[in-house]
């Protein structure tokens, strides 16, 4: 299961949003997440993508719930640099099985 958040970011800003994703993606680790990352678009300056995974659906509802107070003020500070007039945009994919 991975979890994606995609930010449009002043450029700019670009410094103090990376290190206000990485208190946040050191959260979402503690919390169960595994190979966090934050990836900047290479053809479209200030987009970036958040990445994570979670073990199963299950587990990732479950680290939701263990989310505290300070970690959801981390999600806050990261997201207070999204420059769109929509919020930043969240998809979670699911891996399928492979057929042989």
């Amino acid at each position: 299961m991975s979890p994606t958040v995609e930010y449009r970011i002043e450029p700019a800003e670009a410094d103090s949003f990376l290190a206000a994703t990485q208190a946040l993606g050191d959260a979402r680790t503690r919390n169960g997440g595994y190979d966090w990352r934050i990836h900047e678009h290479t053809c479209e300056c200030g987009r970036y993508l958040e990445t994570f995974l979670s073990a199963s659906w299950l587990d990732h509802l479950r680290r939701r719930e263990r989310t505290t107070l300070a970690d959801k003020l981390l999600q806050e500070k990261a997201f207070a640099f999204h420059r769109d007039r929509n919020p930043p945009r969240v998809c979670h994919l699911l891996q399928r099985a492979r057929r042989d």
